[in-house]
C-alpha cells in the first residue's frame, strides 16, 4: 500500500471515529438536557397535586378537579394513590384501582420514604413518586409522564447530525485528495532522486516546486548533497592526513589483528609499517589495561597504558580506543590513538618530586604553608594543619571555605577585608588572628601570604605561611598582666585603704594578725608616716586639770609655775 492511499484511509478513520464521538456526545446531551426539563417539569405538578390531596383528606374532600386538571397537560400518562400495602387507591382510569402497584410496575411494590424518580425506557414512561401524609397514613402519589418527547429529539438530532457530518466528510475528503494528489508528485520526484544517490550518483538533485514543506525538504536535500561532494576526499589527501598526525594510529580489525598504522606510531615503536601489518595488537604491550582490552573496546575511553618498543624499551603512552564507524565490512574494527606520555610523565615525577621536597621542609618547620588555587577554591595544606587545630587526619575540609570557618569571629571580618585589599594589589598581606580549634579554644597565628597572577594579570594563586604564636603571645600577656600586677602592689604599699578596725573606747586599731595596737604604732607599721607629739587646746585643759587633782591631794611635790607649764609640751 502506497503512502498516498494510507494517508487518506487514516485521515477518513481519524475523522469518522471524531464524528462519530462528537455525535453520540450531542445526542446524550440532547436526551439528558430533555429528560431533566420533563421531570422538573412535572416534579413541580406532582408536588402541587401531593399538597392539594393532603389538604383534600383532611377536609374529607377528594381533590378531583385538580386531578382532572392533571389529565389535561400535555404527555400526561397516568397518575395513581397507592396505599402502605401497595394497592392502588385511586387512579385516573378504574382499572388500575384496587390493583397492586407492583403489578403495574415493579418499583411500586412498597411505598417509598422519599420522592423518587423512575425510567421505564421499554414503555416510554416516566414515574414520578410524591410521598403523602395523611394523618397516620403514609401513601404515595404516583404521576406518569411520555418519554416520547425525548425519543422524538433524539431522533431528529440523529438525523441532522447524520445529514451534517455525510456532508462534511465529503467536503473534507475531497479536499484531503485534492491536497495529497497535489503533494504526492514532488516526493515522487525525491523518492527517484534518493534511489540515485543510493546508486553514487552524487550530481543528481531534487527538483524543487513551491514554497510548501515539500519543497523545502527538497531543498534542504540539495544542500545536503552539495556538502556532501564538497566533503568527499580522495583516499591519497587521508592517508597524507594520517601520516602527518603526530599521534600514533592504528586500526585494528575484528579479530585484533593490525589493519594499518601511521608515521607517528612505527617512529615511536621502531617497527617498520610491513612489520605491523596482521601483527596482534595486543603483543605491543608491555602490560595490559587492568580493566582489559575487550570492555574498553566496547564501551571507547582512553586510559595510560605500556607498550614495548622493537628494541625493548618500556613507552608510556595515553591510549584512546573507539569503534570504527561504517557498514557490515568496518564492523567489529576499532581505531587506536596512541599518544606519548614520556615526557609528561618525566614532568609529572619532576613535580612529585619537587611537591615531596616541598612537603618534607613543611612538616620540618613549625610554620604552616598553604598553596590557595583562587579558581577552584582549593586550598592545600603543607603540614600538620588536622593535628594543630584537634581535627583528625582529613577531616578539615580543604577548600577556601573551610579556611574560613576556622577564623575566629571577631577577626573574619579584618582578615577577608585585608585578604581582599592584597587581591587588588593594594597592600600586601600580612595578618594577625585568632583560629578556632575543634575543641573551641583558639590559638593565635601571624598569616604572611602572597598572590600569583597570570598573564593577564588577574590573580590566580595565593601562597603563604602560617606561624603559630599562641606561646609567646600567651607569655606575652601574661609578662605585661605580672608588670601590670607589680605597678599596683607598688602603688598600693604604705598606703592604708579599707576599714580599719579601731577600739571605740581607747582607740587601739586591730592589726591582720589579731592584735591591739596603738594607733601611732600602727600607721608607722602600714605607712611611711610618722609622729610628733603635742596637746591641742582641749587637752591641755584637761592635763591642767589632773594636776590639780593631784597637788590637793599631794601627790605631786614639785609644780612648776603656770609660766613654765605654758612653755612645756
Amino acid at each position: 500500500m502506497k503512502l498516498f492511499p494510507k494517508i487518506i484511509s487514516v485521515a477518513l478513520a481519524c475523522y469518522l471515529l471524531a464524528s462519530s464521538l462528537v455525535s453520540w456526545w450531542l445526542i446524550r446531551e440532547v436526551a439528558s438536557g430533555e429528560r431533566e426539563e420533563l421531570e422538573q417539569e412535572y416534579s413541580t405538578v406532582a408536588r402541587m397535586a401531593a399538597a392539594e390531596i393532603e389538604k383534600g383528606y383532611r377536609l374529607s374532600q377528594w381533590p378531583f378537579e385538580t386531578l382532572e386538571r392533571i389529565t389535561q397537560i400535555p404527555g400526561f400518562s397516568l397518575w395513581w394513590i397507592v396505599r402502605e400495602d401497595g394497592i392502588v387507591h385511586l387512579a385516573d382510569r378504574a382499572s388500575s384501582m384496587t390493583t397492586p402497584a407492583s403489578l403495574l410496575h415493579p418499583a411500586l411494590g412498597r411505598p417509598p420514604e422519599q420522592e423518587r424518580s423512575i425510567l421505564a425506557p421499554e414503555r416510554e414512561l416516566g414515574l414520578l413518586l410524591e410521598p403523602l401524609s395523611l394523618g397516620e397514613k403514609r401513601w404515595l402519589f404516583v404521576l406518569g409522564y411520555s418519554t416520547r418527547r425525548i425519543t422524538e429529539e433524539v431522533r431528529q438530532t440523529i438525523l441532522h447530525s447524520s445529514l451534517f457530518s455525510a456532508v462534511l466528510f465529503l467536503f473534507f475528503a475531497s479536499l484531503l485528495y485534492l491536497g495529497l494528489h497535489r503533494q504526492s508528485r514532488p516526493l515522487a520526484s525525491l523518492i527517484s532522486t534518493v534511489a540515485a544517490l543510493r546508486e553514487g550518483n552524487l550530481q543528481i538533485r531534487a527538483e524543487v516546486q513551491g514554497e510548501d514543506e515539500v519543497a523545502e525538504l527538497a531543498r534542504s536535500f540539495n544542500l545536503a548533497l552539495d556538502h556532501l561532494q564538497r566533503t568527499m576526499v580522495s583516499r591519497d589527501y587521508l592517508d597524507a592526513i594520517l601520516e602527518n598526525m603526530k599521534e600514533g594510529l592504528v586500526v585494528v580489525d575484528g579479530e585484533g589483528l593490525i589493519e594499518t598504522s601511521n608515521q607517528a606510531l612505527t617512529s615511536l615503536l621502531g617497527y617498520r609499517k610491513e612489520e605491523l601489518y596482521g601483527r596482534p595488537a595486543r603483543e605491543l604491550f608491555y602490560r595490559l589495561p587492568p580493566e582489559g582490552l575487550g570492555l574498553w573496546e566496547e564501551r571507547g575511553g582512553q586510559a595510560e597504558a605500556l607498550l614495548r618498543s622493537r628494541d625493548g624499551r618500556i613507552i608510556p603512552v595515553l591510549l584512546g580506543i573507539s569503534a570504527l564507524p561504517g557498514g557490515s565490512e568496518e564492523k567489529g574494527k576499532s581505531i587506536w590513538v596512541i599518544v606519548d606520555m614520556r615526557q609528561r610523565k618525566e614532568m609529572e615525577e619532576a613535580l612529585r618530586r619537587s611537591e615531596e621536597r616541598f612537603r618534607i621542609a613543611a612538616q620540618s618547620s613549625s610554620d604552616l604553608i598553604y598553596d590557595w588555587e583562587i579558581g577552584t577554591g582549593s586550598f592545600h595544606w603543607f603540614g600538620d594543619i588536622d593535628g594543630m587545630l584537634g581535627y583528625r587526619s582529613g577531616e578539615l575540609s580543604r577548600t577556601v571555605e573551610g579556611w574560613q570557618r576556622i577564623l575566629h569571629p571577631l577577626d573574619r571580618e579584618r582578615v577577608l577585608a585585608a585578604r581582599r585589599r592584597h587581591l587588588e594589589g593594594k597592600a600586601p598581606f600580612r595578618e594577625e588572628y585568632r583560629v578556632v580549634c575543634k575543641d573551641g579554644t583558639c590559638r593565635t597565628w601571624i598569616d604572611a601570604g602572597y598572590v600569583l597572577r597570570d598573564e593577564l594579570g588577574f590573580p590566580c594563586r595565593m601562597i603563604g605561611a602560617c606561624t603559630d604564636v599562641t606561646e609567646s603571645r600567651r607569655a606575652q600577656e601574661e609578662r605585661e598582666q605580672l608588670i601590670l600586677s607589680l605597678q599596683q602592689a607598688l602603688a598600693s604599699i604604705k598606703t592604708l585603704r579599707g576599714l580599719i578596725p579601731i577600739c571605740s573606747r581607747c582607740k587601739k586599731i586591730r592589726d591582720d594578725q589579731g592584735y591591739w595596737q596603738q594607733v601611732e604604732v600602727y600607721v608607722r607599721e602600714h605607712s611611711e608616716a610618722d609622729f610628733t607629739h603635742g596637746l591641742c587646746p582641749d587637752c591641755y585643759q584637761n592635763y591642767l586639770s589632773d594636776l590639780r587633782r593631784l597637788k590637793e591631794r599631794d601627790k605631786i611635790n614639785h609644780l612648776s609655775s603656770p609660766e613654765e607649764e605654758r612653755d612645756g609640751p
